[in-house]
C-alpha cells in the first residue's frame, strides 16, 4: 500500500491538470468559432490566455514529477518505471477509483482538445488557401491578350493589375 498523502497530493494535482484542460477545451470550442468569424483581436486574446494555462500546466507538471519521484522513492522503483496505471493498482478501492476518474477525464478531455485542433487547423488551412487564390485572382486575371497599336498592327499585350505591385 502506498503514503495516502502523497496519493492524495498526486490526485490533487492531477485533478487541478483535469480542470486546466477543460479550460483549454472551452477555449479551443471558442477559437473555432473565432476563427469561423474571422476575429483576429479574439483570436490573439485567446492565444494570449492558452499561454497562461500552458504556464500553468508547467508547473504542475513540475509538482506532478515531484510527487511520482517520491512515491517512486518509497516503494523503491525507478521514477521512470512509474505510470498512473501502475500507481493505480497498488490503491485501496476508494484512492484507486478517484484517480481512475481522473486519469479518464484528462485522457477524454486531451483527445477532445485535439479533434478540435484538428478542426481549427484544416479552418485555418482553407482559409489561407482561400486568400491565397483570390490574390492570385486579383493579381493575373486581368492580363490582356493581343492588344493593337496605333498604325493597326498587333502589339504585345499588356498585363493590368488591381495593385501597383508585383507579388
Amino acid at each position: 500500500m502506498l503514503d495516502s498523502q502523497l496519493v492524495e497530493r498526486l490526485s490533487d494535482v492531477l485533478e487541478k491538470e483535469d480542470e486546466i484542460y477543460c479550460s483549454f477545451l472551452d477555449l479551443s470550442r471558442q477559437k473555432t468559432e473565432v476563427i469561423i468569424n474571422g476575429n483576429v483581436a479574439e483570436l490573439e486574446n485567446i492565444t494570449k490566455n492558452e499561454q497562461v494555462l500552458v504556464n500553468r500546466i508547467g508547473k504542475l507538471e513540475g509538482m506532478r514529477e515531484q510527487i511520482v519521484a517520491e512515491i517512486a522513492s518509497y516503494i523503491q522503483v525507478a521514477p521512470s518505471a512509474l505510470t498512473i496505471t501502475s500507481i493505480i493498482e497498488k490503491l485501496d478501492t476508494v484512492q484507486r477509483e478517484k484517480l481512475k476518474k481522473t486519469k479518464e477525464s484528462i485522457i477524454n478531455t486531451v483527445e477532445e482538445i485535439k479533434k478540435i485542433n484538428q478542426l481549427n487547423k484544416t479552418l485555418i488551412n482553407n482559409s489561407l488557401e482561400y486568400i491565397d487564390f483570390s490574390i492570385n485572382l486579383m493579381t493575373s486575371a486581368n492580363s490582356r491578350g493581343v492588344k493593337y497599336r496605333k498604325d493597326g498592327k498587333e502589339g504585345n499585350g499588356e498585363h493590368y493589375s488591381l495593385f501597383d505591385v508585383k507579388l
